[in-house]
Formats: structure tokens, C-alpha cells, sequence
């Protein structure tokens, strides 16, 4: 069993854990690619720059963040909005976007393929 304690202070259950995790998937039509991001970071939102290998993008990206003020925020009856789901879009250049990914947030980004 490995000791807990020396774990990542950024992120205590996963030792040296990255601040971002990204996967992303592209729909069978071919042009859709769905990017989703989990920021670890605690405390700070990280400023990125993504950029799309082998192609370009349209410049409208849409994007739906999952958010709320502490990690282990929750929702209830009394207080339904604790965690929220945001959505917002953002202009992309051609091959890239900037973006800064929210502390302790999952983040869907969808762009369509030129």
C-alpha cells in the first residue's frame, strides 16, 4: 500500500499527476472533434495554447465547463446551484485556440474540422 502523504499537493490522491488530463474524440461524420479537459490544479486556471496537427478548424469552438467554487462542492435541494455547468464560445485561429481552463474544472470543447 503506498503512503498517501507524499502525494501531490496540487491534487493529494494522484502522485505527480499532471495539471491537465485531455482525451478527445472524433464523431463518425468526421468534421466534429470533441476535446475534454480536467484542470487538477487546486487553485490556479491554466492558460493554454491547443493546437490541431493535420488540419484546420472553424473559428467558432463551443465550450461547456464544469465548475464550482471548491472541489468537493456539491448540489442539494436547498442549494442547486453549487456546481454549475457553464457554456460559452470562443474563436479559434485556423489551427489553434487559447483558452484558460478553469481550477479544478472539466471542460468539453467542440470544434468543427475544415
Amino acid at each position: 500500500m503506498r503512503n498517501t502523504r507524499a502525494m501531490s499537493p496540487s491534487f493529494p490522491a494522484v502522485k505527480e499527476a499532471k495539471h491537465l488530463d485531455v482525451s478527445a474524440r472524433l464523431h463518425p461524420n468526421g468534421k466534429t472533434v470533441d476535446m475534454f479537459v480536467i484542470n487538477r490544479n487546486l487553485a490556479q486556471p491554466m492558460d493554454c495554447s491547443v493546437r490541431f496537427v493535420g488540419g484546420s478548424i472553424e473559428p467558432n469552438v463551443e465550450i461547456a465547463t464544469l465548475k464550482a467554487a471548491t472541489l468537493l462542492a456539491r448540489n442539494t435541494f436547498d442549494e442547486p446551484n453549487n456546481v454549475q455547468l457553464g457554456r460559452a464560445r470562443l474563436q479559434g485561429d485556423g489551427g489553434s485556440l487559447k483558452y484558460s481552463f478553469p481550477a479544478h474544472s472539466i471542460t468539453k470543447l467542440t470544434v468543427l474540422r475544415k
